[in-house]
Formats: structure tokens, C-alpha cells, sequence
């Protein structure tokens, strides 16, 4: 019949989900449906309040991620702003083999779309009207 003498199921009276008999079968097309089938009232998608529950978890995540870029770029430009020297003109003074430069103290900072940079005081603090050197004006040279 249906169960060798130790119980088991025979091969003859397996069905593909590997149970036997009818109950098998029934259960493995339960088992290979995805979800339970809709009920009256019910549509294919989120429900109302399912909804508005996840556009607010959509619009609290957009916001703490841009609170976070935020924060980063406020980092970065404190950390950008420090007295820096750069050279004065472009060729400096030729003495046979030497040449003789200048370097001038400047304070510098970025924001979103340049770098500026100002004068220093003999006290080291800014004075005078900062310049910009835009991002967008600087050519990237790759090798």
C-alpha cells in the first residue's frame, strides 16, 4: 500500500512537495501561494493608514538625511577655515641658479561652490574683503 513496514511512505505514493496523500497536496498549494487571498473590502495595495504611515517614514528618513548631510558640510567647512601661505606673483626673483620667493599668510575657508581666501593681520586674524576662487573655475588635470 501506501507505507513500507517501518511507516514510511512509499516512492510510488509521494507527490511532488514530498508529503503523501491528498492532505500533501493540499497543503503544498497552500504553502506556494504568497499571500492569504484578499477579502471583501479589501484591494491589491497598502491600505489607507499603511499609506500615510509610510510617506511619513519616507519624509522623517529625507529629512534626518539631510540633516546629516548638513551637518557633515557645517563640519567640513569649519575644518577648511585656517591660515594658509601662498606664493606672492608668479616668478620670483632670479639670483643666478636661485630664485628668491615670496609666500603671503592668508585665511582661508570654503563654501558650497569656492574656496576664499583673505589677508591676515600681524595678529594673524582676517581683514579686508575675502576673495573666491569658484570650484567650477579650476581645471582637474588626470594622468
Amino acid at each position: 500500500g501506501g507505507t513500507s513496514s517501518q511507516g514510511r511512505p512509499t516512492a510510488g505514493n509521494f507527490n511532488r512537495s514530498g508529503g503523501t496523500g491528498a492532505g500533501s497536496r493540499l497543503m503544498s498549494q497552500a504553502d506556494s501561494s504568497a499571500s492569504p487571498p484578499a477579502t471583501a473590502g479589501e484591494g491589491a495595495g497598502p491600505s489607507k493608514r499603511e499609506s500615510e504611515v509610510e510617506d511619513l517614514a519616507r519624509k522623517w528618513l529625507c529629512a534626518a538625511e539631510t540633516e546629516a548631510v548638513e551637518d557633515d558640510l557645517k563640519k567640513l567647512v569649519e575644518e577648511t577655515k585656517m591660515p594658509l601661505e601662498k606664493l606672492a606673483g608668479k616668478e620670483g626673483l632670479r639670483m643666478g641658479p636661485y630664485q628668491l620667493v615670496l609666500w603671503q599668510p592668508r585665511y582661508v575657508f570654503a563654501d558650497l561652490d569656492g574656496l576664499h581666501y583673505q589677508k591676515l593681520s600681524t595678529q594673524n586674524r582676517p581683514m579686508g574683503k575675502p576673495k573666491k576662487i569658484k570650484f567650477a573655475s579650476i581645471l582637474v588635470c588626470r594622468t
